[in-house]
């Protein structure tokens, strides 16, 4: 119960778009598609956060977010099932301005990686604070 309210609380007073429910199928629709290529998707603690800022002017929906998953995957899935663990990269989605940064880890000993969405946000002409490679979509 305490856990829904504060869901209601999130969406009506602070003018939140999207909930955990939300990030949760996101994240389960991001490993089907990355599955091909041995790729765990798993957001950071404070993605939510990040993709609920005030900063973002307009909000970004999950279905920017499974659109530039899709065009990702098209694009260098891959490429980003062969990075090294501890790589860094910023996906960056030209059409809606939403940028991605994003850390890909090796799990175990496996050749599978972890991809794992640091933050989001939407600015047209975002910079990494990093010397992360920009990859456009």
């Amino acid at each position: 119960m305490e856990q829904k309210l504060r869901q209601i609380i999130r969406q009506i007073l602070l003018k939140e778009y999207m909930t955990q429910r939300d990030l949760d199928s996101i994240e389960d629709y991001a490993d089907d598609l990355f599955s091909d290529v041995d790729v765990d998707v798993e957001f950071s603690s404070h993605f939510l956060d990040n993709a609920n800022n005030p900063r973002n002017k307009e909000d970004i929906t999950p279905e920017e977010l499974m659109t530039l998953f899709d065009k990702t995957h098209n694009k260098y899935g891959n490429h980003i099932s062969h990075l090294k663990s501890g790589s860094e990269i910023v996906f960056n989605d030209t059409k809606s301005d939403i940028n991605m940064p994003t850390g890909i880890n090796k799990i175990d000993k496996s050749n599978k990686r972890e991809m794992k969405p640091i933050s989001v946000m939407r600015k047209k002409d975002y910079k990494p604070f990093s010397n992360s490679p920009k990859l456009r979509v």
